[in-house]
């Protein structure tokens, strides 16, 4: 499985799985693995399900101290996620108790939520069907009543606890809620009734989704690169024997529409399918192009402009470059210009820690990008004029 760090370096690992836009998806239980919710009814037809296994739970550590586990503190690990993803916003769904984290997550970063989905969630963190104090209640209750995203709210008809009222008393709280309540569905309404769940659930995020949206976390002027990449870029990697040179953030989109439209001769270019991220010594640039519809940022596959003309896959995923950077191989060592530079353990690690398991020798890793985008080469040659 797949792998991000948490602010504490807790290794937390994360399924993915189906097509479109991703859907970050937190399980109940409370602290339960996420391989219960399955493909949520079919949903993953039409979502890209992005679901963690939370701290101490199925391929996810524990961490040094049990007080991470809980429910506030791990709005810390909610939100590594979604920069591990490079997406801006996310659309979030929990089911169950993780509807708390959800709500906490909200509250404490309104501007990364896009929409909100509480599947049979429980509404403790808002103080609703429970008797006791609990220390979040009025701090969530004011920061949600200001959150500008739809949320949706939804009961199973049948389910015992917590009520279809509790749904919509939670709905309530929020200024774009609403409630949705499967007659047949019970408290898990994915496997009770698949197809009204994953119908209900899909048409209100196709609704909140922006007109136009782009691929996820596609990002703006400056916008922040993946962890990963920033990390390596922070230390000033690769080292100065691979011709290669990182930025602090991607270039800006009229910086790369102005040197495209030179670059193909063709003034109605722009490059908005990439994000380019770094130059050679020659003049070439290397990027994300988005071409893996729905996928984060760190799922593109890498390419290099030449100052010449040149172009090239160089790898399959952001992860896979990290261990090309590792091996002393950037986009001038791989088309041939030079030789490789020394190993250098640091990228190694950092590789290791965005894409565990994931090193292979440079050759195999331009082949398999050369492999699966066979037309990059033509899909930019038939924009040049």
């Amino acid at each position: 499985m797949p792998s991000f760090t948490a602010p504490d370096g807790t290794p937390l690992a994360y399924r993915a799985e189906g097509e479109g836009e991703p859907l970050i998806c937190l399980p109940g239980g409370p602290m339960r693995a996420g391989a219960y919710l399955g493909g949520l009814g079919g949903l993953a037809r039409r979502r890209r399900l992005i679901v963690p296994d939370p701290r101490g739970t199925g391929d996810s550590g524990g961490g040094a101290d049990p007080a991470a586990r809980r429910c506030d503190r791990q709005t810390g690990d909610v939100e590594a996620l979604r920069a591990h993803l490079g997406l801006d916003r996310v659309d979030l769904l929990a089911h169950s108790a993780a509807g708390d984290l959800a709500v906490l997550y909200a509250a404490r970063h309104p501007e990364r939520v896009r929409s909100l989905v509480l599947v049979t969630a429980r509404g403790r963190a808002l103080g609703i069907d429970f008797t006791e104090e609990h220390r979040w209640e009025a701090a969530a209750r004011a920061a949600v009543a200001g959150l500008d995203a739809p949320v949706l709210a939804v009961a199973g008809g049948l389910d015992g606890g917590p009520l279809p009222r509790v749904a919509a008393e939670i709905a309530g709280l929020f200024p774009r809620g609403e409630t949705a309540v499967l007659p047949g569905a019970g408290h898990y309404p994915w496997l009770d009734a698949p197809e009204d769940f994953a119908r209900t659930v899909g048409d209100f995020l196709d609704r909140s989704a922006p007109v136009g949206a782009g691929a996820p976390g596609a990002g703006g002027a400056g916008a922040d690169l993946p962890p990963g990449l920033a990390e390596a870029a922070a230390e000033g990697l690769p080292r100065a024997d691979v011709d290669f040179e990182m930025y602090e953030a991607f270039e800006d989109p009229e910086e790369t529409a102005w040197w495209f439209r030179l670059w193909t001769g063709n003034p109605d270019a722009d490059g908005r399918e990439y994000r380019f991220f770094g130059m050679n010594g020659a003049g070439g640039y290397a990027g994300l192009w988005l071409v893996r519809e729905g996928r984060p940022l760190p799922e593109q596959p890498v390419v290099f402009l030449g100052s010449e003309g040149e172009l090239l896959v160089l790898a399959c995923d952001l992860g896979s470059f990290l261990w090309l950077l590792a091996q002393g191989v950037g986009p001038a060592e791989a088309m041939g210009w030079g030789p490789a530079g020394d190993p250098c353990p640091r990228t190694a690690e950092i590789a290791e820690r965005y894409a565990p398991g994931g090193r292979r020798p440079p050759e195999e890793i331009l082949r398999r990008a050369r492999e699966e985008f066979p037309h990059f080469e033509e899909a930019v040659r038939a924009l040049c004029r």
